[in-house]
């Protein structure tokens, strides 16, 4: 009843903005209590999608509010993007050296050198230009960590709100209510990593859900092409939407999309890297591609099996072989057929997101924002879903006694395939996922 909806309202909004509070005030070690309010905010969460387009629009606004009082607590990447920055202001190259390499006098260098990770420190940046540019942008005015942040929040903000109107035209072109986009810009994944956290993947989603509208709804195809190249320049896992569009545009304007695509971003690149630092670029994205492993779920269950065959390069050959397995995999999905209509385009991105996910050996809980937005658009709500049980592995972070991060990665995977399966099952037999019809 009406009258009930305008009472719990209240209740709902005070309460998942509460919960986002909490969230932003806890250390990552505190793990227990991080995942019950993460729980309670995603209860919240789940009954604040009931409510119109623009009371959800309040609710965003409200915890945008409130996050200008906190700084980032479950990740300190924000240190290394202020570090960057102050290095472009004065004039210093970020790609030219690693932070140990730099003589770091003044207060502002010397506190973000101590506050940034071990591994941060040791490494070249691996950040692109035009991230670079970003934490310049937020660096300049200011020798304060805290205005830095707060500049960089700032902005993040500025730019989710730049996709509030085109994100309705994209529902309504799908044919969803307008209120569905609560699915992304309440997502409590979304709120804590993008707006909380500072995770540059909110910049990369901003540009591909921009770049969606200008090619689904304004049928403006350069326009769209310049906002996935820009997606590319943030980070650089938007490339495999380029096998998509083949299907979608035809050869020759897909052709036309990956030299648009490449030039872009040779221009970007050339302003800051050049054949001397170059190779420290390189060197810093083969350590991140090659010789990490966090949350994942084939390449962690394939190392642990080969620990005594091929000892500590086991990563690094799993790595490669799942990567070699994802691209033949997502290439099939996206060039075999017929050309695919709007519907098709996107939803066949969103099975390669999955795939590429499940086959990566990094899979940070901020990976997911882009899989959550292009969910928004399908009848599948797996993204909402692995959105909450991604947060299970901060308790790799927790200094409480019987937390087992193997336990809780187990936990996770186990409930996100059963779910994936029903959901599959729901499908086949109904022509539509039984859980979308609560969101749609």
């Amino acid at each position: 009843m009406r009258w009930q909806s305008s009472i719990l309202y209240p209740l709902f909004a005070g309460g998942f903005t509460l919960c986002f509070s909490g969230l932003l005030a806890l250390p990552r070690t505190e793990f227990t209590s991080l995942f019950a309010l993460y729980t309670a905010l995603f209860a919240f969460f789940t009954g604040l999608l009931r409510y119109s387009f623009n009371k959800q629009l309040l609710v965003f606004g409200l915890c945008a509010l409130v996050s200008l009082f906190f700084t980032p607590q479950l990740s300190d990447d924000y240190y290394r993007f202020l570090w960057d920055g102050e290095l472009l202001t004065h004039g210093i190259n970020p790609y030219d050296f690693k932070p140990s390499e730099v003589m770091h006098s003044g207060e502002i260098f010397r506190e973000l050198y101590e506050s940034m990770s071990a591994l941060s420190r040791a490494n070249y940046s691996c950040y692109t230009p035009g991230n670079q540019f970003i934490f310049a942008l937020a660096s300049w005015p200011s020798d304060s960590v805290f205005i830095g942040q707060l500049l960089l929040r700032l902005i993040f903000i500025a730019l989710l709100l730049c996709t509030i109107r085109p994100l309705k035209h994209l529902l309504e072109t799908f044919g969803y209510s307008p209120r569905r986009a609560g699915l992304f810009i309440l997502n409590p994944l979304v709120l804590t990593e993008i707006v909380g956290n500072l995770h540059f993947e909110g910049v990369m989603t901003v540009c591909l859900l921009l770049f969606l509208y200008y090619l689904l709804v304004r049928k403006k195809y350069l326009i769209a092409m310049v906002f996935l190249a820009l997606a590319v320049q943030t980070k650089l896992l938007p490339l495999i939407i380029l096998p998509f569009l083949l299907r979608y545009l035809g050869w020759g304007k897909s052709l036309l999309a990956a030299v648009i695509v490449a030039l872009i971003n040779f221009l970007f690149f050339i302003t800051l890297i050049d054949a001397g630092n170059l190779p420290h670029f390189r060197e810093s994205l083969a350590l991140y591609f090659g010789q990490f492993e966090f949350n994942s779920s084939l390449v962690h269950w394939l190392i642990e099996k080969d620990l005594r065959r091929l000892g500590w390069l086991r990563l690094r050959y799993y790595a490669k072989t799942l990567s070699e397995w994802s691209a033949i995999i997502i290439t099939g999905i996206a060039v075999f057929g017929g050309r695919t209509s709007d519907k098709q385009f996107v939803t066949r991105i969103f099975i390669g997101l999955i795939c590429y996910f499940l086959l990566s050996p990094m899979v940070h809980p901020w990976y997911l924002t882009t899989l959550i937005a292009f969910g928004m658009f399908t009848d599948s709500v797996l993204a909402t879903v692995w959105s909450y049980l991604a947060f299970l592995s901060y308790s790799f972070y927790s200094t409480q006694p019987g937390i087992s991060a193997e336990v809780m990665r187990t936990i996770a995977y186990i409930l996100l395939f059963a779910f994936a399966l029903g959901e599959f099952l729901l499908y086949a037999f109904k022509r539509r996922s039984l859980p979308a019809q609560f969101f749609t």
